[in-house]
């Protein structure tokens, strides 16, 4: 079994700043192994003129036989072994750490462990492009690079204190102790708007996994079927339905106060502290939204599943539904009216619902099958 636990770190002035340094470094690296993963597939579709090798024998070599690079190309390819000598891109890249830690000095300040899982995390990236799980990879922008990992059994825990490897022990808010058994598998520091948080991923080898009911150990009794609406979140067959968390006066007031603090931002002058101060509240209000909707999602799914079998869900299509209706020509060479502004007011609602569109304090996550 494994389990997923957060909590917010209380780092003093000086390791705070290490790790913002780090963040900023781990970017600068990410997109420049991303930038040579680019040039390396376009100089393989198209070679380029220049300085080119033998990769076996390193010695020069005409671009028509070799079409690698010595000015584009990051680690180096080969490694002892026979059965697979050649190095996968994961491995090429991390074989030239050594390197980058002579040409630049201060990148010997991060954990080694920490450089390695930023290169894994590119790999993986690739990895999901080629699967076609998701587009290809982009470079990062600071506001979108926020964490650093560890490997598993490097950080250690004290009651109240962690252990970052070149970080040091830390104070953190020990919600919910660790249960008995349970090992960590990995570590994620993550800075959010509201501070610093560290994400635990545990195991339990001893503990099984509950395993999917067949069809012959369902109880026709404990199927629900459910309707999402839009002035209710879920209608349920049994006759109960669940209110939308949009429509709650809390969330109502949150978005008034919303809006009025983006207003305000927007008035700062570009570039000035204040308009980042406005700009840091506006953060910190997003996040306290999303975290009592996620909240609310798992209350939701926790009365769901609860002495419940199986669920049922229609199978609707959200794409059609929230695609533009098709223009209606007419005799005199204009269009007729085909109802497109009631269908975008209707689907964009059912879309916040669905998790498929608004803004990220608007989206909501599916429900489990």
């Amino acid at each position: 079994m494994q389990l997923g636990y957060v909590y917010k770190l209380k780092p003093n002035r000086q390791q705070e700043a290490t790790m913002n340094k780090w963040l900023d470094m781990l970017i600068s690296q990410y997109n420049y192994l991303l930038r040579d993963r680019n040039e390396s597939y376009d100089q393989a579709k198209a070679p380029r003129l220049g300085n080119y090798c033998d990769l076996k024998s390193g010695g020069e070599a005409c671009p028509l036989t070799c079409s690698v690079s010595k000015n584009y190309s990051v680690g180096y390819p080969w490694k002892n072994s026979h059965k697979n000598p050649r190095r996968s891109a994961y491995e090429a890249q991390s074989s030239s750490l050594p390197t980058l830690k002579k040409q630049r000095p201060w990148y010997k300040k991060i954990n080694s462990t920490v450089l390695q899982q930023t290169l894994r995390q590119l790999d993986v990236a690739f990895s999901k492009f080629f699967k076609g799980e998701t587009g290809y990879p982009r470079p990062k922008r600071r506001s979108r690079f926020r964490s650093f990992k560890y490997a598993p059994g490097q950080v250690k825990l004290n009651g109240d204190n962690i252990y970052l490897p070149g970080i040091g022990w830390m104070r953190f808010h020990n919600s919910r102790p660790i249960p008995d058994g349970f090992n960590i598998k990995s570590v994620t520091v993550r800075r959010k708007a509201r501070g610093w948080f560290v994400s635990l991923q545990i195991e339990d080898k001893s503990i099984p996994t509950q395993s999917v009911k067949g069809k012959d150990e369902i109880s026709p009794q404990k199927v629900k079927g459910c309707d999402l609406g839009i002035n209710k979140l879920v209608s349920i067959s049994s006759g109960k339905t669940i209110a939308n968390p949009a429509k709650q006066k809390f969330f109502r007031r949150r978005e008034r106060r919303l809006k009025l603090r983006q207003k305000a931002a927007s008035r700062k002058k570009k570039g000035s502290k204040n308009r980042g101060k406005s700009y840091a509240e506006v953060a910190s209000l997003h996040e306290r939204i999303t975290n009592k909707r996620t909240a609310y999602h798992w209350d939701v799914a926790n009365q769901l599943v609860d002495g419940t079998d199986a669920l049922v869900f229609e199978d609707l299509n959200i794409k059609a539904m929230k695609s533009r209706s098709l223009p209606k020509p007419n005799e005199n060479g204009g269009y007729e009216r085909n109802g497109q502004s009631a269908k975008k007011r209707c689907s964009a609602v059912l879309g916040r619902q669905c998790g498929l569109g608004g803004s990220p304090h608007e989206q909501l996550p599916w429900f489990p099958p």
